[in-house]
Parts: C-alpha cells; sequence; structure tokens
C-alpha cells in the first residue's frame, strides 16, 4: 500500500503541466502586492524622509536617499541601481509624505515585480518597483549603519556608517550627474571599388549618382541590432534605442525605451534594391553613431562603433537660483579615432522656460582611459521645472532622463556689476510684492538703467524699453517699478551705457534681480 501512494504521487507530480508552472513565474511590470499607508515616522540620516508600509515592513523610495546624503546611481544598460553614502555632506531636502493623508493600511500604490538589481555598495538588498522608482526597506540597510525601531514612539530610523576614506567614484565627488564609459568597440573595414562597398568579399553598398549607400540589415547585424517590420515601417532596435523608417520617407523616428523622442531627417530617401534597404552612408553613420575614418590612398573606410554604459545620478530636487549646471563625465580610449568624442554630446531641455535648450560636446581623450567632461547650464523658472537630459553619439540615444528640479530664487544672491549698487529693500536678488506699483530705493556709484520683463511659462520674455534711474549727489535712487502684466516673476535688469561705433547709445548687462508679484492686488 505505501509502494501505490508513493506512486500514485509521483504520477500527480510528473504530470502537473509546465505552462501552470510557468504562470507562477512573475514578468517585469507584473503585480505583485500593495504598498500601504503607515504611521510610522521614519528618519535617514537624523531627517524625516517619506516611507510606505511593504509586506509589514516599512520602506522608502531609494532615489529619495540622494536627499539624504547618499550617491544613487541608475544604469540602464545592467538595470542596476547601486546605493553609496556620499563623500560630501549635503543638507536633507525634506518632501512631502504623499501617502499621509491616506487612512493607515490603506493602499498607496501597487507593488509591481522588477529585474532591477539594487546594491548597498557592491552587495545586493531586496527592492520593488513602486510607480517606476525603486523602494526598499529600511531593515535591509542594518548591516550598513545602523537600525533603531521605537515602538512606544512608531518610529524607525537608519544612520548609515560614515562614507570610505577613498570615494568609490571620483568623478560623482568631481560633480559628474552621468558618467559614460566605453564598453566594447566594433569595427568594420570597407573596401570601396568602382561597383560598390565590400566587407570581406561581401558587397554591402553600391554607389549611386557617386555617393555611397550601405545596406541597412547588414550593418544592423554587425553592431548587434534587430530589425522587425509591420508592413509598412521598418524599426531598428538595440534594445532602448531604435529609430523607425519608411522606405518612401525621409523622416526617421527616434526611439528610447518605447517613447518617441525626436525625428530625423535623412540627407537622401533610403533606395530599395534587391529586396535589401540602403541609406547613405552619412545618414547610416549619424543613426547609428558610429564614426569613420577614410583612407584615400587604398579606398578604405574604417567604421568604429563604441558601445557605451551610463550612470545617472540625478539632479537636486531643489536648487535656489536661476539655472542648473548638467555635467557628464566619460571615461575613452586613446585610441579612439579623432573627432570621436565630438560625436558625443548632452543636450538639455526645460519646458517651463523659454529659450530652454543647452547642450555641450566632449573633449578628445588624449591618453587611455582618459576622463573628457561636457557641461551644460540650463534656465530655471520660479517652482517646478521639468529637465530632459540626453546623452547621444550621433542621432544615437545614448541615454535619456528627466528630472524635476524646484527652485525658490529665495537665496538668489544679489549680483550687480555696479560699484557700491544696494537696495534699501533687500541684500538678495529676490524680492515679493503685493503691489503692481512700487518704488525701490538704494545707492549706486552713477545712473543707470533698468529693463523689467515678465517671465511666462514656456514664453518668451516681455520685451520692454530701458529706463534712466538717476542717482543724487549721495549717491541715493529711487526705482520705480510698474508691474503691470499680472501676478507672477519679473526680471529686471540693471544696464550701463556705451557709445556705439556709430555714435549711438548702447547697453551692457550690469547684472539683474527679480522681483515676484504675489497678487494682482494694488
Amino acid at each position: 500500500m505505501k509502494n501505490k501512494w508513493i506512486a500514485l504521487l509521483a504520477c500527480m507530480v510528473t504530470f502537473i503541466p509546465f505552462s501552470a508552472i510557468q504562470a507562477k513565474a512573475p514578468k517585469v511590470g507584473d503585480y505583485v502586492g500593495e504598498a500601504l499607508a503607515t504611521d510610522i515616522a521614519a528618519y535617514v540620516n537624523g531627517a524625516p524622509i517619506p516611507s510606505m508600509n511593504i509586506e509589514g515592513y516599512t520602506a522608502v523610495t531609494a532615489e529619495d536617499l540622494r536627499s539624504y546624503g547618499f550617491d544613487v546611481a541608475w544604469s540602464p544598460t545592467s538595470r542596476s541601481l547601486v546605493i553609496e553614502p556620499a563623500a560630501q555632506k549635503v543638507q536633507p531636502v525634506v518632501k512631502p509624505n504623499p501617502a499621509a493623508d491616506r487612512p493607515i493600511g490603506t493602499k498607496f500604490k501597487d507593488v509591481l515585480y522588477t529585474d532591477i538589481r539594487t546594491y548597498y555598495g557592491d552587495k545586493p538588498i531586496p527592492s520593488y518597483n513602486i510607480d517606476g522608482q525603486t523602494a526598499i526597506r529600511l531593515n535591509d540597510l542594518a548591516p550598513f549603519g545602523t537600525v533603531d525601531w521605537t515602538p512606544e514612539k512608531r518610529t524607525i530610523s537608519f544612520q548609515a556608517s560614515p562614507p570610505p576614506a577613498k570615494p568609490a567614484n571620483p568623478l560623482r565627488q568631481a560633480g559628474a550627474t552621468l558618467t559614460v564609459s566605453s564598453e566594447k568597440d566594433i569595427n568594420i573595414k570597407l573596401q570601396f571599388t568602382d561597383d560598390g562597398e565590400y566587407q570581406d568579399g561581401t558587397k554591402v553598398g553600391f554607389p549611386r549618382n557617386g555617393l555611397p549607400f550601405f545596406q541597412l540589415a547588414h550593418f544592423a547585424d554587425q553592431l548587434g541590432y534587430t530589425i522587425t517590420t509591420d508592413g509598412t515601417n521598418v524599426t531598428v532596435s538595440s534594445g532602448l534605442y531604435a529609430f523607425r523608417l519608411h522606405p518612401d520617407s525621409q523622416e526617421v523616428e527616434l526611439y528610447w525605451g518605447d517613447s518617441w523622442v525626436k525625428s530625423y531627417q535623412l540627407v537622401f530617401p533610403p533606395h530599395r534594391a534587391d529586396d535589401s534597404l540602403y541609406l547613405y552612408s552619412l545618414d547610416m553613420g549619424r543613426l547609428f553613431g558610429y564614426t569613420g575614418t577614410w583612407n584615400q590612398e587604398q579606398r578604405t573606410l574604417d567604421v568604429r562603433y563604441e558601445s557605451y554604459a551610463v550612470s545617472d545620478y540625478g539632479l537636486p530636487i531643489k536648487v535656489d537660483g536661476e539655472t542648473a549646471t548638467v555635467k557628464a563625465a566619460a571615461t575613452l580610449p586613446s585610441d579612439m579615432p579623432f573627432g570621436s568624442a565630438g560625436e558625443l554630446r548632452l543636450s538639455l531641455d526645460n519646458s517651463h522656460t523659454f529659450g530652454n535648450g543647452g547642450s555641450g560636446a566632449f573633449g578628445q581623450p588624449i591618453n587611455q582611459n582618459a576622463v573628457v567632461w561636457a557641461q551644460a547650464p540650463i534656465p530655471l523658472a520660479l517652482g517646478d521645472n521639468n529637465i530632459t537630459a540626453r546623452l547621444s553619439s550621433g542621432e544615437r540615444i545614448l541615454y535619456l532622463a528627466h528630472y524635476n528640479v524646484q527652485t525658490s530664487f529665495a537665496d538668489y544672491p544679489l549680483q550687480v556689476d555696479l560699484l557700491s549698487f544696494s537696495l534699501d529693500q533687500s541684500k538678495q536678488g529676490y524680492l515679493t510684492t503685493d503691489a503692481t506699483d512700487f518704488t525701490l530705493t538704494g545707492k549706486a556709484s552713477g545712473s543707470f538703467y533698468i529693463s523689467t520683463t515678465k517671465w511666462e511659462l514656456g514664453s518668451p520674455p516681455t520685451d520692454s524699453s530701458p529706463m534712466a534711474v538717476n542717482v543724487d549727489e549721495n549717491g541715493a535712487f529711487q526705482m520705480p517699478l510698474s508691474l503691470e502684466q499680472g501676478k507672477g516673476l519679473y526680471k529686471v535688469d540693471v544696464l550701463t551705457t556705451v557709445a556705439t561705433p556709430r555714435g549711438s547709445l548702447g547697453y551692457l548687462d550690469a547684472g539683474h534681480f527679480y522681483v515676484n508679484l504675489l497678487s494682482d492686488g494694488q
């Protein structure tokens, strides 16, 4: 009888359908639980931090730790998040807890399955996907510091151990928001002949009206891309980056993570021959982001394609000032063809300001594993700013990120390059008022002009004619301001005059300050 039961159990185990076993394995993005609102107050390095309850434990958002003395680096290619104590101390920026106004124990957000690997230093820790961000449990940080739970006060705190004397990433300590490193290179040598272009004896291109056209499928295969078609459009993808073209159009759509980013206009339309699609050589290089070195004597083109790894440390969530600067550091091999690093570019965009673009190019490496930098300032509007940063090689997108940055201008300094310039109402470069018409007073070494403009989100500043401000024998002045375009932020430019070669009056920018009209009252 015992043997019969064993045989029956074996049959039951043997004939469980494999599809049923597969169904239990979650996929990325699958619902696996809920994050709940909690009344437990969480602290990190002595400062309160928004928290939630996951599986009975207090959890925080890993990205929030950037404001609490940690470097948090996201790497899209390896799909990993690394948390490390920052070498430089920061003043915590406490965010409002979005779950604080919810009843205790009620659903805050869905918990989704993720394949992202999270590390504290080089040690893996459990993590969860919460609305596109990474949540971690404070208890799992105990090996890296001290976790204290005080039940009578319902508080939990994590105090991190001191950072190592030598920073894990000196580029981050030097101010890098983004770091780029070359992982590998692919080299292709093309032989040009009168009837076409060849790689190792295989024809991969042909001349058309005297210009070289390369076979798209061949280059995609050589560089590790996949090609799919919906019957009309052709999509070429390497994971997060993809471009989509129509055989009869010069417009190419560029994507990052299935989201449209921009359009690129081909120099010449695609050409179809022998059931294959061909692109003009310059277009091919721009879309794949490779560089080519031409040898006129041998009629060869050496194509070099670099694969890059990017780490994103994020921008501060709060900036006191009118600009933010994004710095990117690239570690590149010295044997890159001259000018290749120039194909790398950092581009910025702020949807809340007019004239919102910024960009910077990388320098050329001068020795093995040399570090080259690119940096770009971006103007900020008062309040919320949605900043997009894009790293690219040619048109190939290496990385794209969105940051939300808040600015108050409250600590903006008064910097006017005019001897003895001061304002009686404020020592800072930011003032607030409820009056549409009022007069500022102060002192300066001589007369000057002012120009007042209203800042509107996403719109060009309104123009105004310069107005003279005179000083008396004691250097005192009265500066009447008329803020007639409603509440909001006004920029007051201080101008000095200079004679132009034609004898007319020119203006030089000596500095500026801001006035925020809080209401439309008189």
